[in-house]
């Protein structure tokens, strides 16, 4: 009588063709969301952010996660050493530290040695909240430089209940995993949230504008994209290991065995 035992791995997958093999670690490159700080005092970029598992797999895993994958955010000091593709991972920047979101983030892009234009890309950029009782008078400017410089932006993502008004280290060590959400909070305050983000944004243009005018500088026309409110949700990374199969990959990949 044939067992009703449901199987937890796939014992044959090193038997399959190499092209299917391929497709499949292909698959296994989900989108992540890519939380970065920068150190001005080093001049260097650094995440919490666990390097996707797939990178840790096999050669041949490797070989096929870094044709998605590229090496960025390096700096004058730093070569690049964060994985990330600009056309499906979502760049989160937290607000961290007493200054809230200063020059570093209006002069982001000038920071980052960038020869092959990875960051011309990216679809998403995600940015905290900021309430207004420690909100710095330069933010709001510094986020919309920060949004108009990327050309290809398709979608920002504020982020709920994280205002950073206590200091952060930049440079810790400690790996996570964030994910966006629904929030739950009162429809009338996200509306709010969306609206005063907006007409900040607005304002801050105007400004611009003006400015170009007045010092006889081309202006040009910004529209912002679709913007959605989420909240953050933090958990640690689970440590990478291949007893019983390729752990730290999503649910429908761990049952492999190679």
């Amino acid at each position: 009588m044939p067992s009703s035992k449901t199987a937890t791995t796939f014992t044959e997958f090193s038997t399959l063709p190499s092209e299917i093999r391929c497709k499949i670690w292909t698959a296994a490159c989900f989108p992540r969301v890519l939380s970065l700080t920068y150190t001005s005092a080093t001049s260097t970029f650094h995440t919490t952010t666990p390097t996707p598992t797939i990178l840790s797999v096999s050669h041949e895993a490797r070989q096929e996660a870094r044709r998605t994958y590229s090496l960025c955010f390096g700096t004058s000091t730093q070569p690049a050493q964060i994985y990330f593709n600009p056309y499906f991972d979502t760049l989160y920047l937290p607000r961290y530290g007493e200054m809230g979101y200063d020059d570093t983030i209006r002069d982001f892009k000038n920071i980052v040695a960038d020869p092959s234009c990875l960051l011309d890309q990216v679809q998403r950029i995600a940015l905290d909240v900021v309430a207004l009782e420690v909100k710095r008078p330069w933010e709001g400017y510094n986020k919309a430089s920060l949004l108009r410089s990327f050309w290809n932006l398709q979608e920002v993502i504020l982020v709920l209940g994280c205002n950073g008004s206590e200091e952060q280290d930049a440079e810790t060590t400690r790996r996570e995993i964030v994910e966006f959400k629904e929030p739950r909070d009162d429809p009338e305050r996200l509306l709010k949230v969306w609206y005063y983000f907006r007409q900040s944004f607005i304002a801050e243009e105007r400004i611009l504008e003006e400015v170009c005018q007045a010092s006889g500088q081309p202006y040009t026309t910004f529209s912002l994209p679709t913007v959605k409110i989420r909240s953050k949700i933090c958990y640690a990374a689970q440590v990478a290991g291949f007893e019983s199969g390729v752990h730290g990959l999503p649910p429908a990949m761990e049952m492999i065995r190679l």
